[in-house]
């Protein structure tokens, strides 16, 4: 093997402000290691230890090195006045190095190259035949099995040490972060780990090492970074079996440039006289209503006002809204109607008044979750899509009602209901957004679903919706309830109406993970025959003969595919973790001890929401909880998944691929097929596929 050393040298520098914001840690890697030369040594040891100090370095400060006597460190050596040495690139020496007992040997800070770099942190590596080497590079050198001697050295960044068998260092340069070289060496460590043998590698962070023989002072280990509702984990959920990356080569393959590009929507324009009465215009889909505040035949302020005296009529019988935002709303249309009026148009949405679930976060307005506890909880931010409507000039006139943590139709005020039948729930959970759209309080609204929430209350309430495909609409400024099945969505009156929205809405926000932009067009004149439509036998026979009508050509499909044992996919996991630090707090305050849950009556399957630790108060025979709030609760909703094990998590993961690649190969020779209502809900939270909802007649609602 090459005989490789590196020595560090320290210039009159002081290290950047960067060092001392970003490198104020320790890194330890250990790796088990034994060397076959070093059986018979009285100090052999089975573990190299490298531990890399980052901090702003003190020019001149000790570290020390423990090497081997033979061969030893390859360094030029030449006598000075005070019985040192100066390291110089330009000798080699034999092997050997320092003699032994050599227990001081002085290095001065005189090679040129060090002069322009800053303190501490340009390293040069010395080859045997003393030529250069760069830094940012890993050496392993294995020594004989001497007991070794003590060489001190100005060594003001890296403290290394070495026991018997092998030496390992990393060097970067001046230039590279903290986190660079964190990565850099877990990357090189395990290089070396698969070169030269090693058993086992692990690798802590925090800590230090004690001064001596390479021992190690332990340190308990600092307490884990705090986590809220939204922090993503690194792990992101992709809809396309190919995964992402591939899909998007072939978007930038097929289509170019382009796919990446928004598409304008563009307004049919208002034809025949304006309504006049203030129900009628509340009712408009939204595309009517945008084109005639596109066209001045109507302002944002008077449709505010229509909106704003609809939903203080209304809410108390609908429960509909949790916030109504008069001021902000008024003051938002008023400059709508300005930037119309000077020609400063921003698009369909401008000066059209909408409502958001509640469980975006606005600033300066409560964000409820739909529970008590956080009735007055301010989260003085303003969610992704919010940002975006208020960029293409939409009005923000409530915050809608959210069944509680984002499940069915009960929230802390009672009950929202179905505007058609108020004896009746709108389902949910974006119970809200679906029952004012479809009251006439808002010219659409901005809902959620993980497994069913935009879906359920459309359809209970006769909306149109667009569930898009995963990925398609940030979720940043939403409360979290799956990372992997989360998505934000249109509920309006027509399908036009959410193609509008969605425009608006959807593409790539960095600051969440899972987002991506993909092409969208919306096409009011597309010729029906030319769609790949499938029919399931259990589909509405009304609407597909309405749609052979129209020139479609639908042919029957089977079942859809699945994927036995995957159970709930997850779902009870992340919401589990999503919801930690309020479940520990509420914990507490009842005195459930988390630690010592119930194991599940059933496993496999990955955290679905049965099992665990089940509360609340009973049911009544035969009918419905005392609290029907108790089963959206924190307990059991987010307590069951916290005993689900990671290997059961994974397990499921995996399954729910193969579910993802069966719907991928199931669809593939199928722009669209149409299901029996509710039906497909649950698969389709798993696979990230989109959903549309329209109505296609009039019924009576049953309660």
């Amino acid at each position: 093997m090459e005989s490789n050393a590196h020595v560090s040298l320290c210039s009159d520098r002081i290290s950047r402000q960067a060092a001392k914001s970003y490198c104020d840690r320790t890194v330890r890697l250990t790796f088990a290691y034994r060397s076959p030369r070093c059986e018979s040594c009285a100090n052999a040891t089975s573990s190299l230890l490298l531990v890399l100090t980052f901090g702003k370095p003190k020019c001149g400060r000790r570290g020390k090195e423990y090497c081997a006597g033979q061969p030893g460190l390859n360094v030029s050596s030449c006598s000075q006045p005070d019985g040192g040495h100066v390291l110089k690139p330009s000798k080699a020496v034999p092997c050997g190095g320092p003699a032994p007992g050599d227990r001081n040997v002085e290095c001065r800070q005189d090679w040129a190259l060090f002069q322009a770099s800053e303190c501490g942190h340009s390293v040069l590596g010395l080859r045997s035949d003393g030529k250069v080497l760069p830094g940012a590079m890993l050496h392993v050198r294995e020594f004989g099995c001497s007991r070794g001697v003590t060489t001190t050295w100005p060594n003001p960044v890296w403290n290394v040490k070495r026991t018997a068998g092998a030496y390992l260092f990393f060097a970067p340069f001046a230039f590279l972060r903290c986190v660079q070289y964190f990565f850099m060496v877990l990357s090189l460590a395990a290089t070396a780990a698969t070169t030269f043998g090693i058993d086992t590698a692990r690798a802590q962070v925090g800590g230090a090492v004690a001064e001596g023989r390479g021992q190690a002072a332990q340190q308990p280990p600092p307490p884990p970074v705090p986590l809220g509702n939204g922090e993503a984990p690194a792990l992101q959920f992709q809809p396309y079996p190919g995964g992402t990356g591939a899909m998007m080569e072939k978007l930038a393959r097929e289509r170019g440039r382009a796919a990446f590009d928004r598409s304008v929507f563009a307004l049919e324009p208002w034809r025949g006289p304006v309504p006049t009465t203030a129900d009628d215009i509340a009712f408009l889909p939204a595309h009517r209503l945008a084109a005639l505040l596109k066209e001045r035949k109507i302002t944002s302020q008077h449709l505010t006002d229509i909106y704003l005296a609809r939903l203080k009529r209304l809410n108390p019988t609908l429960l509909c809204a949790v916030t109504i935002m008069e001021e902000q709303a008024r003051a938002e249309a008023a400059k709508a109607d300005a930037e119309i009026k000077a020609g400063k148009y921003r698009g369909p949405l401008h000066g059209l008044p909408y409502g958001v679930k509640d469980i975006f976060s606005t600033k300066g307005v409560p964000t409820t979750w739909g529970a008590a506890d956080f009735e007055n909880r301010i989260i003085d931010e303003d969610a992704e899509v919010v940002l975006r409507l208020r960029q293409a000039g939409a009005v923000l006139v409530a915050k809608l009602a959210t069944g509680l943590f984002a499940q069915n139709d009960q929230w802390f005020r009672g009950r929202t209901n179905n505007p058609w039948n108020p004896a009746q729930g709108s389902s949910g959970s974006s119970a809200g957004p679906a029952s004012a759209t479809m009251a006439g309080c808002v010219g659409f609204a901005i809902g959620t679903e993980t497994q069913g929430s935009i879906v359920s209350p459309s359809i209970r309430c006769g909306a149109s919706a667009l569930r898009p495909t995963f990925g398609r609409v940030s979720r940043v400024g939403a409360m979290t309830l799956a990372w992997s099945m989360d998505r934000v969505g249109p509920i309006c009156r027509t399908v036009e109406d959410c193609a509008m929205v969605f425009n608006a809405i959807h593409g790539v926000d960095e600051k969440d993970p899972s987002t991506v932009m993909a092409p969208f067009r919306y096409d009011r004149r597309i010729a029906l025959a030319s769609l790949r439509i499938g029919v399931d036998p259990n589909a509405p026979k009304e609407l597909v003969a309405t749609l052979r009508e129209l020139g479609a050509k639908p042919r029957e499909v089977g079942p859809r595919p699945t994927a036995a044992g995957m159970g709930g996919g997850g779902l009870g996991v992340e919401g589990a973790a999503a919801f930690d630090e309020y479940v520990q707090r509420k914990a507490k305050e009842v005195g459930l001890d988390l630690t010592a849950l119930p194991e599940p009556a059933g496993r496999g399957g990955g955290g679905g929401r049965g099992g665990g630790a089940v509360t609340g108060a009973p049911a009544a025979p035969g009918g419905p909880p005392a609290n029907p709030m108790a089963p959206a609760d924190w307990n059991p909703s987010f307590v069951n998944g916290r005993t689900t094990r990671a290997f059961e998590y994974v397990q499921s993961q995996r399954r729910r691929y193969m579910l993802v690649s069966k719907w991928a190969d199931y669809m593939k020779d199928l722009d669209m097929f149409i299901g029996n209502p509710q039906a497909d809900v649950g698969a389709n939270a798993q696979t990230g596929h989109p959903c549309v909802v329209v109505p296609y007649k009039f019924d009576v609602p049953q309660p």
